[in-house]
């Protein structure tokens, strides 16, 4: 949630990786991490 909530509020991949001394690659897992987060829950609508 850290590096996507960082990307998310502006900071780019390099700056990102300098701060927290991380390669693209991790970036990358961070991002398919979050992105397989939504699939996995089912939403139902209320009603």
């Amino acid at each position: 949630d850290l590096i996507i909530g960082k990307l998310a509020g502006g900071m780019t991949y390099a700056e990102v990786m300098a701060e927290y001394e991380i390669t693209h690659e991790d970036i990358l897992a961070a991002l398919d991490y979050a992105a397989k987060i939504p699939s996995s829950e089912e939403i139902k609508a209320a009603g």
